[in-house]
């Protein structure tokens, strides 16, 4: 599958070079493994976001969160109780 192929990819990349240098690193994301990481970790009601459009007011003043530049982003919000 895609996502095998992805897994694969990211095992290929040196660990010596991840530690050294934290921006050096490779790992990917989408909406299923989101949902599977975060359900994994307790989180309820992970959903899709988009910026300054946070549940939480405070997650959409861009004067304390979301206040970089990246040219590739993913919003994902989740609840833990």
């Amino acid at each position: 599958s895609y996502e095998d192929a992805l897994d694969i990819c990211a095992s290929k990349c040196s660990i010596e070079i991840h530690k050294k240098n934290r921006y050096d690193h490779f790992n990917w994301w989408n909406i299923k493994k989101f949902n599977k990481m975060l359900g994994a970790a307790g989180f309820t009601n992970v959903y899709i976001s988009a910026p300054e459009q946070s549940a939480a007011p405070v997650l959409r003043n861009n004067n304390y969160f979301d206040n970089e530049h990246n040219k590739v982003m993913m919003y994902v919000e989740g609840v833990k109780n």
